[in-house]
């Protein structure tokens, strides 16, 4: 059986610098590591909006999923970050609908996106979290500062660096 982590995003940074966005995903019962996933800087927004409760004059596109399931009477059960290969993280929406319970393979970002906006938990697979996540030297109060954002992705990108395919075999 597969063992599936909850988590809860506890960071989100767009490095003005680079412009890589991050999303920064921690254990939800104890936070001693944490999952950096890179995303796009619109997704970054889109995540940041619906977290701020900030309502678009027009929806994007995940509001758009969202309004689409509801419209259609299906439900976001949960979303998962369920695989990491060659340095990509993949994810699964699970939607229950009449036809009973459906996977969604999407991008961590757009899975995250549609999460936060319908109240879906999210989590990781405990696979993903042993071979990717990034130890605290201290569990957050509350959310990571940029500085500790900034330390969690260059520690995340020094280990996709050394990182062999073999290692997830």
């Amino acid at each position: 059986m597969t063992t599936m982590v909850p988590v809860q995003i506890i960071g989100l940074r767009v490095d003005p610098v680079t412009g890589i966005s991050v999303v920064v995903l921690g254990e939800s019962d104890s936070v001693t590591r944490v999952l950096p996933i890179m995303v796009g800087r619109s997704e970054a927004q889109s995540i940041a909006d619906s977290l701020n409760k900030v309502e678009p004059l027009r929806p994007n596109t995940h509001d758009l999923a969202a309004s689409l399931l509801v419209a259609a009477g299906s439900r976001l059960d949960e979303v998962a970050v369920t695989e990491l290969v060659d340095g990509v993280f993949h994810a699964e929406l699970f939607i229950e609908s009449v036809h009973g319970m459906q996977s969604v393979s999407a991008r961590p970002s757009d899975a995250i996106s549609i999460a936060v906006r319908v109240g879906a938990p999210i989590f990781v697979r405990a696979s993903v979290l042993e071979a990717a996540a990034v130890p605290l030297e201290r569990a957050p109060a509350e959310v990571l500062t940029a500085d500790e954002i900034d330390a969690v992705v260059r520690a995340f990108q020094t280990y996709l660096g050394t990182v062999r395919p073999s290692d997830f075999a």
